[in-house]
């Protein structure tokens, strides 16, 4: 005949540590089921929003890379208003998206080759408020050349020192350094110009066509030297 189980009184389990535990969760939860079930609501619904946010965030994207690709299209194709409008557009629906960033350095580079460098500057100041890094030392290059349309020299030596820090290739760096020791050259910085030279003309290897730009700038260098002397 089995025996009948013996009561374990609330005394009994003060005195095992797991049992104690046990019965102190039970009591807590027993007199604060009303807020345990409010807090898991809470996170609940707060999971919810996150993964509806998410997906808010994910779909925008895909919808701001698709319309960035298409004004792209536009300008490719020569369609420059329709293409200019579109990325506006980009700019204003999808702010603070990569595509939309991108955006603002097309707009900027095109307004650059319409030659309206006012509307160029603003937008290309505001892609390098958060820039990519894809066309970080483009932008910059741009902002440089609409400084030296507009003669301010200083602050063009400055965009083109910057863009050479932000170059992403070798070749892309060599380039900007060319481009600074014209503009070295060309503005009376003939000194400036001969050391830009020294530095990018080192390496070995080099793309014929960079090496003859090169040597076609020292040749330069050289003859205004012989011309102060």
């Amino acid at each position: 005949m089995l025996k009948a189980r013996k009561k374990i009184t609330k005394k009994e389990i003060q005195k095992d540590p797991f049992l104690e535990s046990l019965f102190s969760i039970k009591t807590y939860i027993d007199h604060n089921k009303q807020k345990i079930i409010q807090i898991s609501i809470g996170i609940i619904l707060a999971v919810i929003v996150i993964i509806f946010l998410n997906n808010k965030r994910l779909t925008q994207n895909e919808a701001a890379e698709t319309a960035l690709g298409e004004a792209l299209v536009n300008l490719t194709i020569g369609d420059i208003d329709n293409g200019l409008l579109m990325l506006e557009l980009l700019v204003d629906d999808y702010s603070g998206s990569r595509s939309a960033q991108r955006g603002l350095y097309f707009l900027g580079k095109n307004y650059y080759e319409k030659k309206d460098y006012l509307t160029a500057k603003s937008y290309l100041n505001d892609f390098l408020d958060n820039p990519s890094d894809d066309f970080h030392a483009s932008a910059l290059m741009i902002l440089a050349e609409i400084e030296k349309n507009n003669l301010n020299t200083e602050s063009a030596i400055d965009d083109y020192k910057e863009a050479i820090k932000y170059a992403t290739t070798d070749l892309q760096k060599i380039q900007l350094q060319i481009n600074l020791a014209k503009y070295f050259l060309e503005t009376g910085y003939i000194n400036d110009a001969k050391s830009m030279l020294e530095v990018i003309s080192k390496p070995v290897n080099q793309p014929i066509k960079v090496q003859n730009e090169i040597d076609e700038i020292i040749g330069r260098i050289d003859r205004a030297i012989s011309d102060e002397q």
